[in-house]
């Protein structure tokens, strides 16, 4: 299965909800973090990425004081299920090439916060999405993907990495 459903489990489903109540907060919050170039070499163009949890730790120095005041009162950040939790940024013309995440058992979820009409999409194995604004899709990061943005606007999404052995069965 390329692509899970995260309104299939309770907690990814509220998790979903929760988040998309919150889309404008966090297009601000993009606003005042410090983003970098993805530190790996598997794309042509620019793709920036600023993560402010990494592995169950809040991680400081990517974001201005108008951002941490924010994401303190984030609780939704704060979730023991929740591992990572940063945007990545897909410049135009950009591709990422074919890799698997070296995270462990994880779901990635990506929630369309500024995303451009055309083709700027996600494959996840031998299926593709195209990132919506206000929509979200999962996959296991460990599973072959790949994704582009070949359009004139930047693509904006919240990446969330959900620890499934923190999740209730």
């Amino acid at each position: 299965m390329s692509f899970v459903d995260p309104y299939a489990h309770p907690v990814t489903a509220a998790l979903c909800e929760e988040l998309a109540g919150m889309r404008e907060t966090f297009i601000g919050l993009a606003k005042d973090m410090r983003f970098i170039d993805w530190p790996e070499p598997i794309y042509e163009g620019k793709w920036e990425v600023s993560s402010f949890k990494y592995r169950h730790q809040i991680i400081a120095g990517q974001f201005g004081e108008a951002a941490k005041a924010a994401l303190e009162k984030l609780e939704v950040v704060h979730r023991p299920e929740i591992q990572t939790c940063g945007f990545s940024l897909l410049r135009p013309g950009a591709d990422i090439k074919w890799h698997m995440g070296q995270a462990g058992d994880i779901w990635r979820l990506h929630f369309g916060l500024v995303c451009p009409e055309g083709d700027c999409a996600l494959q996840v194995c031998d299926e593709t999405k195209r990132w919506e604004t206000g929509g979200f899709f999962m996959f296991n990061d460990q599973n072959l993907h790949r994704a582009w943005n070949r359009t004139e606007s930047d693509r904006l999404i919240l990446l969330v990495d959900i620890d499934k052995s923190k999740l209730a069965a």
